[in-house]
């Protein structure tokens, strides 16, 4: 059994983690994205309903 690492070995793990470690960074930032833009959602529908309250009282 031959259990020396080449430096092919050592540079394809190297590379197969880096690009693991930018997979799994690029889904943590999209998911962050995706629930920032629904707090955003949440608070510009808010502000509306109040928008809309004001101009009920107003007439």
């Amino acid at each position: 059994m031959n259990s020396t690492f080449h430096a092919g070995d050592i540079i394809a793990t190297m590379l197969f983690l880096l690009f693991a470690f930018l997979i799994i960074g690029a889904i943590i930032i999209f998911f962050k994205r995706v629930s920032d833009g629904a707090k955003q959602q949440k608070e510009i529908s808010t502000k509306l309903d109040t928008l809309i309250e004001l101009l009920k009282n107003k007439q």
